[in-house]
């Protein structure tokens, strides 16, 4: 009996020990994380003279499989495309998945009050310049619809695309 009650105690021990690491590595990625992102964007400031308007896209996601969610991530990325193609040359859009339910990027949900998977338009030279695109959710039922409203979101979020 004595050995089964110093195993379970080890291992309820152990298991707090994990669970306060855990909390330690979520407090530094939520809270120190913001300075890798602050570099990004000042090495990112001196290309602005020579590419003209700039947008960084995120497309944030979980593990879950979704088909509401590939519907708004390949309507987004035909979007981008049709801007590309119409728009002029020195347009800048960079695109980038993020799963929100990997622990470094758990800062992001935070940062943009995410609630499940969503598009997030950024200006990589001013942090403080976003906009989360909450209507992907009600226009998903017609794709052309939320292709539509991505690119016109996009279009506006750059200062149009003259």
């Amino acid at each position: 009996m004595n050995i089964k009650r110093s195993t379970g105690l080890v291992l309820v021990l152990f298991a707090l020990f994990c669970m306060f690491n855990a909390g330690i590595d979520l407090y530094n990625s939520l809270y120190n994380g913001s300075d890798t992102t602050t570099k990004m964007s000042s090495s990112f400031d001196h290309l602005q003279e020579n590419i003209g308007p700039s947008a960084k896209i995120y497309f944030f996601y979980g593990n879950g499989k979704c088909p509401t969610c590939d519907v708004i991530k390949a309507s987004a990325i035909e979007a981008i495309n049709e801007i590309k193609k119409t728009c002029p040359n020195n347009l800048n859009i960079v695109w980038e998945e993020i799963n929100i339910e990997e622990g470094e990027n758990a800062k992001y949900i935070t940062q943009y009050g995410l609630f499940s998977t969503t598009v997030v338009l950024q200006n990589p030279s001013d942090l403080q310049d976003w906009r989360r695109l909450d209507d992907v959710w009600e226009l998903a039922s017609n794709r052309e619809h939320l292709k539509k409203y991505i690119k016109n979101q996009i279009i506006e979020f750059l200062g149009g695309c003259s």
